[in-house]
């Protein structure tokens, strides 16, 4: 059964950042030289204590308590975090040994609680004693030194190692204790990981050379068995294994044999295993304590796994080692058995066997060895000046190795520095780029807010001043409302002053005519009184009864006349003025009323219109407001794509440049290898012209060669003629369009001119620099053709003349006794006819020409650079090769007309630069 391997990366203490380690997949790490490994499996940053134990070594428990010995390796650089791991840094924060201490108890517990209700009364009285035995050990192994941790106060010097049939390697003086509660096995656990060698020796901490094992030892009785099951768990904290990246032999010169000698035997122990798979192997486990105690961990009766912790950030040197001692160890093949009765009564009588074979075998050499103990002291201090005397030469020599070492890593990494820095930088520029994109965004939107809100607080200043325009309207409205009211009451109240005159008269007449008529009643009254005198001095006066009576109707007649007619009539007369004035009165009023209710009801209904129309404006408001939000958000959206797009088009851009630079250096650096593979020929071709005459099978591989080597240089050449050549169009294009586009702008530019002297109003309007000024220069005349020459001499001409015309009509509005005469035949129908027929001249026919003009231009400056490339082609390459070809071939013994028969497509009898192939190779360039 192979060792499992499984890896944990430390997580990132603060400062450090995100790990650097190369992971391929899931569990598969690779360092820059290659060297890989795959962990099964492999813990992240962010895993646990507790998920190491649950997927590492709980799965071990289980064996441990069937009986079967496990063991789990902590391997890893010193501050991978394997203390870490092992115990933890707080209660909250427990290591897997507690962890372990905790889960082996529990599991007991459950075993017994099972037995206890499987096996009934019989089986309880049958295990009356205890049947289940565990005790602990810890104890630490530094420079070769071992000390017991579970002991308080011990003696100096190390424990000794001891060998026997039973126990195999262990310590006889070895605190073991026994332990009935996990709390109990905790807290011994913690007091001996406090009693470690912590001290900074000149080599560094002690911790990073020392080694911590932990042991439990469980003898348990199960099932039938007349005598307990014995199982042994270690976790091993190994010491740092960075000191396997340095050579072992300088490290014990300079660190001492013993100091390092635990991690060195180890890994050479791993070594061996690794190498050495079948089971008949023959391994000496005794080149140091560590690995003589870890005789059945490592390639014997334990079921093993390493756990080995990688820092985030590594050495790739280190990284590599690692790697490969984690393949090697992968590659171990442990025995694990059940040690019940049966199979330590086996390993106990192999042990006795070997154990005898030992003695004999150490008594032969010690006896051979007693003979020749004064010379091998002799010897011994011979060595030791040798030793050093190598030693100090070694050192010196160690120095100037380091030296050149250092300057040859200053010149390589001078390279990898300029490209790292190059590299930096384009990183900063993007980091720069995408902070500028996150501002630019940032500042959108922050303007995009502000607008909103100032477009709203605009929106609200204008409800405002419109519901304030609104009011002003409606108190103008009611304030002439109130004047004409003012006015109809004062009228009213005039009106009824007259009324109240009018009737107070009325009524003073009504007071007259009453008394009046009380005055006449009381006449009447009197007159009645003086008839019945008179009808009672009838009874005495009958002769005078008629005149009496005639007396008595006239006075009656009097007496209704003027006490019944006049009063009445002229009563009822001022009462029905009375009644007419006051119908006058009240109707005045209830027309008043009515004017009042009408306008009212006008007003509201105005007022309701005005709200409605209100509303539909609010509406209409908000709709644009919702709008303009809308398309501000879009341009914000369109203006951050604009950025990032440019910026991408940038990054695009840098690394399309890197490329080619890229490329142009490789292409250097392969012409350059070519050169000096022609050389190397050349001198080789030289000297073993000398010592012995070619071979015709070798001179036939060594033109092949050379023929080959031409070939890829030609081609080389021909990529990069392609690649300038295609650069050159381009630029070329770029600068044509330039130019056409320029020519656009001067013809659009030529007619507002005209379309704005046309207008005559060129002596009110400023028009700046004519289309002639606007031409391009003297060094970008080779652009323009005949036509366009002669087109701009024209325009020269045209406004030469306008100027003159200018000038004259200037002049013309001077005062009158200045005159101008005119030539005969150019007056203003003149001007206008020659104007007429240039601008005709220019629509018509100055977009043909031009189009034709730059067809002819395009195709003359492509065949004049294809025919200077060429020519610079021939004249500095081909000839040269040609030449060192020949004088190979020369080197080689060959005739001049067996050369020119056989020397393939490359070399002819036309020398390269005839003028008959000139002309060839333009119009295969041009095509």
């Amino acid at each position: 059964m192979d060792i499992e391997v499984i890896g944990r990366i430390r997580p990132s203490a603060r400062g450090e950042g995100h790990h650097s380690l190369n992971i391929t997949g899931n569990h598969r790490i690779t360092s820059n030289d290659g060297q890989s490994y795959s962990f099964q499996p492999l813990f992240r940053q962010d895993a646990t204590n507790y998920d190491v134990y649950a997927k590492v070594l709980e799965p071990l428990l289980d064996l441990f308590l069937a009986g079967f010995n496990v063991s789990l390796l902590l391997f890893g650089e010193t501050g991978s975090g394997k203390a870490y791991t092992m115990a933890g840094d707080s209660l909250n924060k427990a290591g897997i040994v507690p962890l372990a201490i905790d889960g082996c108890f529990n599991r007991l517990l459950d075993l017994q609680d099972k037995h206890r209700e499987d096996g009934g009364v019989r089986d309880t009285q049958r295990r009356g004693k205890d049947d289940v035995e565990l005790r602990m050990s810890m104890y630490e192994i530094y420079n070769e030194i071992i000390k017991d941790l579970l002991t308080e106060n011990q003696q100096r010097g190390s424990l000794p190692i001891k060998e026997t049939a039973q126990l195999g390697p262990h310590l006889p003086g070895l605190n073991q204790i026994p332990i009935f509660n996990a709390a109990e096995a905790t807290n011994y656990f913690r007091q001996g990981w406090g009693r470690r060698t912590d001290v900074v020796t000149d080599f560094g901490p002690a911790l990073g050379y020392s080694a911590a094992v932990f042991q439990l030892e469980l003898s348990m009785v199960t099932g039938g068995s007349p005598l307990p099951n014995r199982s042994i768990l270690q976790v091993v904290r190994l010491p740092g294994a960075e000191k396997l990246a340095e050579d072992p032999t300088k490290l014990r010169m300079r660190e001492g044999p013993s100091l390092n000698k635990s991690l060195t035997a180890f890994s050479q122990l791993v070594t061996e295993l690794a190498n050495t798979r079948h089971a008949d192997r023959v391994i000496n486990y005794t080149d140091s304590k560590l690995t003589h105690l870890m005789m059945d961990a490592l390639g014997a009766n334990a079921k093993t796994r390493v756990l080995c912790h990688l820092p985030p950030h590594c050495d790739q040197y280190r990284l590599s080692v690692m790697l490969r001692s984690c393949a090697q160890l992968s590659q171990v093949k442990n025995f694990p058995i059940l040690n019940d009765h049966l199979a330590q009564g086996l390993l106990c009588q192999f042990r006795a066997r070997v154990l005898s074979l030992q003695e004999q075998l150490g008594y032969e050499e010690g006896h051979g060895r007693a003979l020749q103990l004064h010379e091998m002291r002799d010897e011994l201090k011979k060595l030791t000046t040798d030793n050093l005397q190598l030693r100090d030469k070694n050192e010196r020599l160690y120095q100037k190795v380091e030296q050149l070492q250092s300057k040859l890593n200053q010149m390589a990494g001078s390279r990898t520095d300029l490209s790292s820095k190059l590299i930096f930088s384009e990183e900063e520029k993007l980091q720069v780029s995408k902070a500028l994109v996150d501002l630019q965004i940032e500042n959108n939107r922050i303007q995009e807010d502000y607008e909103a809100a100032n477009f709203e607080l605009k929106n609200k200043v204008l409800t405002l001043e419109n519901e304030l325009m609104e009011v002003t309207l409606q108190k103008d409205k009611l304030a002439r409302d109130l004047r004409s009211t003012h006015d109809r009451l004062r009228t009213s109240e005039k009106d009824h002053k007259e009324l109240a005159d009018e009737y107070i008269i009325l009524k003073t007449n009504y007071l007259a005519l009453t008394k009046e008529h009380d005055r006449e009643k009381a006449r009447n009254e009197e007159l009645g009184m003086e008839l019945l005198n008179l009808v009672n001095a009838t009874s005495h006066g009958r002769p005078v009864q008629g005149e009496l009576t005639a007396e008595i109707d006239r006075l009656r007649h009097v007496v209704s006349r003027l006490s019944t007619h006049k009063p009445q009539d002229a009563y009822l007369g001022g009462e029905e003025e009375r009644q007419q004035m006051e119908k006058n009165l009240f109707g005045e009023r209830e027309r008043m009323e009515e004017d009042r209710r009408r306008m009212k009801a006008q007003y509201e209904e105005d007022q309701d219109k005005l709200e409605g129309k209100l509303k539909k404006l609010r509406r209409e408001l908000q709709e644009a407001q919702a709008q303009a939000r809308e398309a501000q958000r879009k341009a914000g959206e369109t203006a951050a794509k604009l950025i990032m797009a440019e910026g991408k088009q940038r990054q695009l851009e840098i690394e399309h440049s890197k490329a080619q630079q890229q490329f142009k250096d490789m292409n250097a650096e392969y012409r350059t290898r070519l050169i000096r593979y022609v050389q190397d020929i050349g001198e080789y071709i030289d000297t073993s012209a000398g010592t012995a005459p070619p071979n015709q099978q070798q001179l036939k591989d060594m033109r092949r060669y050379i023929d080959a080597m031409i070939a890829d240089t030609k081609q080389a050449y021909k990529a990069r003629e392609e690649q300038l050549s295609q650069a050159a169009k381009t630029y070329k294009k770029q600068a044509k369009q330039m130019a056409n586009k320029h020519e656009q702008l001067l013809i659009a530019y030529s007619q507002l001119r005209e379309q704005v002297l046309a207008g005559g109003r060129s002596l009110d309007i400023d028009l700046g620099l004519s289309d002639v000024d606007l031409q391009l220069s003297d060094g970008e005349r080779e652009l323009h053709g005949a036509q366009t020459v002669e087109l701009n001499r024209l325009r020269r001409a045209l406004q030469d003349a306008r100027a003159e015309a200018e000038r004259a009509e200037r002049a013309a509005a001077r005062p009158k006794n200045v005159t101008i005469q005119e030539p005969p035949g150019k007056g203003p129908t003149d001007w206008s006819s020659v104007r007429k027929q240039l601008r005709e001249f220019a629509l018509n026919t100055q977009q043909e020409l031009e189009t034709d003009n730059a067809r002819m231009k395009t195709k003359v400056s492509v065949l004049e650079s294809q025919l200077s490339e060429a020519q610079d082609y021939i004249d500095k390459h081909l000839v040269r090769y040609k030449q060192e070809i020949v004088r190979l071939r020369k080197l080689l013994g060959q005739e001049p007309a067996t050369r020119q028969g056989s020397a393939g497509p490359y070399l002819d009898t036309e020398p390269e630069f005839s003028p008959r192939r000139r002309g060839h190779y333009r119009a295969n360039t041009s095509n």
